[in-house]
């Protein structure tokens, strides 16, 4: 006799459940294993001795690392992780809970030592400590002492308003004088440090590593060839730093300051350099200085002030102080933006040498009209 519609339902029913109950079971699993959503922190997972795998996802779920400790501990289980070495471990949100126990487990942990890249080019020392704290994995209040500490064993300029007689904005003063300068002191490189590196720590060796660099034959001997300190070529340096981007032209515009400073019968001493008026004025990324800008009082401007001002005026790279120490020869007094740069990428911008005020006013006349036109059509 032929079974009725209740009796097959009688007999796939349970079938159907349990397959039912092993789909959401295999889909658990699979979250478990691979769902990437779990992992939310990313930063570097510090574990100072040798834990338990229980303690270790309690230490992850405490620090912030995972929203739920309790899959992942299951399937640590199911992966018979036990113990977690000691070690420096990089997890970030990319990882899913299988990610993240292949690296405790096969001990792809961090070295205890880490790159620290010193960022050329900046105008204000407290965006290099800032970088190196970042670096160095601090954070939060320990990223304000480490700055705070870092900055108090060098001397810098700061704003003085009570300084900016007729100056536009602002002027710079030095505030402890008899510590080393920071831009003065600091080479741009990438240094190993530490992770537990104090701002102590980095102090003395940015300043071991700077003796060093200036300790070599070729720059002693440029050095003596220029009749120049390492004190006057950093700061040339850094004002090229911000004239040019054109690697090639950095020794003929330095020459040109160096021929400024030499033969004041030329130039009557002053360097009249855009980038120290910008400085001084505390508007660093000006598009064009006029006079509102070359009349600031500051001790920084050159166009008022005859020579080198008072110290570097950004943290110059190192291939920028080198090519200041290599300077070719030549008589040039002035130099001008080319005018065709607009039509140019940024990094190939160059400059027009001229020996004379006439010639040099040619160009800079020229360069004025280009300018014009360029910021009428991008205002």
């Amino acid at each position: 006799m032929a079974k009725g519609p209740s009796a097959w339902r009688k007999m796939f029913l349970p079938l159907g459940i349990a397959f039912f109950l092993i789909a959401v079971a295999l889909a658990y699993f699979a979250f478990i294993v691979w769902g990437g959503t779990n992992v939310v922190k990313d930063d570097v997972f510090i574990l100072d001795e040798m834990m338990s795998i229980e303690d270790v996802m309690d230490k992850l779920s405490k620090e912030g690392f995972v929203k739920h400790k309790k899959g992942m501990l299951w399937l640590a289980e199911q992966k018979k992780i036990k113990e977690v070495f000691p070690g420096y471990y990089s997890i970030d949100p990319s990882m899913n809970n299988n990610d993240v126990l292949n690296v405790l487990r096969q001990g792809k942990f961090q070295s205890n030592v880490v790159s620290v890249t010193v960022p050329e080019g900046k105008w204000r020392p407290e965006d290099v400590a800032v970088s190196i704290a970042h670096q160095l994995n601090l954070d939060g209040a320990a990223k304000n002492q480490f700055v705070s500490e870092l900055l108090g064993y060098f001397s810098s300029y700061k704003p003085n308003p009570s300084l900016s007689s007729n100056c536009a904005y602002t002027c710079i003063a030095e505030v402890d004088k008899e510590l080393p300068n920071f831009f003065e002191s600091i080479i741009p490189n990438t240094y190993s440090f530490e992770r537990t590196a104090t701002a102590e720590d980095v102090y003395g060796r940015l300043l071991d590593e700077q003796a060093i660099w200036w300790d070599s034959e070729f720059r002693v001997a440029n050095l003596n060839r220029l009749g120049l300190s390492p004190k006057d070529i950093v700061i040339i340096a850094s004002i090229v730093e911000k004239e040019t981007n054109y690697s090639e032209e950095k020794g003929d515009l330095a020459m040109v300051y160096i021929n400024r400073i030499a033969s004041p019968n030329e130039s009557a001493g002053y360097l009249q350099a855009d980038p120290t008026s910008k400085f001084a004025v505390g508007e660093l990324y000006l598009r064009r200085v006029t006079k509102k800008e070359t009349k600031c009082d500051c001790p920084f401007n050159t166009y008022k002030n005859k020579g080198l001002p008072p110290s570097p005026i950004c943290l110059p790279s190192k291939e920028t102080i080198d090519a200041v120490l290599n300077a070719p020869s030549h008589e040039f007094y002035f130099f001008c933006a080319d005018p065709a740069n607009f039509n140019l990428p940024r990094d190939q911008h160059k400059h027009i040498l001229s020996k004379s005020y006439e010639e040099h006013k040619v160009v800079a006349r020229a360069y004025q009209l280009a300018l014009d036109e360029y910021l009428r059509k991008n205002p």
